[in-house]
């Protein structure tokens, strides 16, 4: 079967090694194919496309750690017709270092769209380390933009740092006061990473972040997609898809989301409308038993008059009986001892 593109690069990795982790890697307008080899055994790369007629149209180059060329630009080493191949292939190399990173590139000195590039990965300490943690947020109606690691302009934010990832170990702030985290990482070499947020609390996943481009060292995380009040943390390490990654190369910054304080709070529209309704049904309510209690109270003011002149009455009734009763006995009385005829 004929390739699509004009040039494919093949690996051939130890088979009796362990399995090794691949991985894709952004290069311009093309896709690298990455492997982490965790045995240290050496690898293999030829060329499909290329042959006896092309072969000086190519050439490759060898770069370590993504920093120092060891092999320039040169022409294809050989041809070489071997594991069952029916045409000759260019023969790249047999590569071997462990510890170190190397990214080997072929292209076409005629056509720059015709290339391709394979990484091969001996190292085994892929814990992230920050070059620098920015920080933009709002503080008193204004923006900020806050370095972690440097006490004049961290804001407050952060007051210890580990001495090896320079990650921040206390880093809290209110809520609505930070918009973005700003990680630059050192080293990041073409090493895809993920960066998880998870919340501490509830035992949640919020986000993840996936960094897959080659000189990818920064990443930007949006606070203000998920922030609420809660402890979380970040978890930078790399891709799970190229294998189980080690608590020992995880990257763990945790931080804490605090209320907003007093002075900061606002009120939006909607509560305000709220409010403005239960104040004016509270006070209605007040008002109806106020309105209650005073009508209650005039209702008994007025049964006791009226008990009391009942009362009045009813003495008088009783009085005028006995005052006519007891001026006819004086009369009585009178005429009696003054034997009146």
């Amino acid at each position: 079967m004929k390739p699509k593109s004009k040039l494919l690069l093949g690996v051939k990795l130890n088979p009796r090694g362990p399995e090794a982790d691949r991985f894709p890697v952004k290069s311009l307008s093309k896709t690298y194919s990455g492997y982490v080899i965790p045995d240290g055994s050496e690898a293999t790369i030829v060329a499909m496309g290329i042959n006896k007629d092309n072969a000086k149209e190519f050439e490759y180059h060898v770069m370590e750690n993504d920093s120092v060329e060891i092999i320039p630009w040169s022409k294809i080493p050989k041809l070489a017709q071997q594991y069952g191949a029916k045409q000759p292939y260019g023969f790249i190399g047999t590569f071997k270092s462990p510890g170190k990173q190397l990214i080997i590139e072929v292209r076409s000195i005629k056509d720059y769209n015709v290339r391709d590039g394979i990484i091969f990965d001996w190292r085994t300490d892929f814990k992230p380390k920050i070059e620098a943690f920015t920080v933009l947020g709002r503080k008193d109606k204004k923006l900020f933009h806050a370095y972690l690691g440097i006490n004049e302009l961290n804001e407050g934010l952060a007051s210890r740092f580990d001495p090896i990832t320079k990650a921040p170990l206390n880093l809290k702030f209110p809520l609505g006061r930070v918009r973005n985290f700003q990680l630059y990482l050192k080293d990041h070499q073409q090493v895809p990473f993920d960066i998880t947020v998870n919340r501490l609390d509830k035992s949640q996943v919020i986000a993840v972040y996936r960094s897959y481009t080659l000189t990818d060292n920064f990443i930007d995380i949006m606070l203000h997609d998920f922030a609420d009040v809660g402890k979380f943390e970040l978890v930078i390490g790399r891709s799970e898809s190229i294998g189980v990654v080690s608590e020992d190369n995880l990257l763990r910054i945790p931080f804490e989301i605090t209320p907003k304080p007093f002075a900061e709070r606002t009120i939006s529209k909607e509560t305000i409308l709220l409010l403005s309704i239960l104040i004016l049904t509270v006070a209605g309510i007040a008002f109806s038993i106020y309105s209650r209690r005073n009508k209650r109270k005039l209702q008994k003011l007025r049964q006791d008059q009226q008990i009391a002149t009942l009362k009045l009455k009813s003495i008088r009734s009783q009085l005028n009986p006995h005052f006519m009763f007891n001026a006819l006995t004086s009369i009585q009385n009178l005429i009696n001892k003054n034997n009146i005829p």
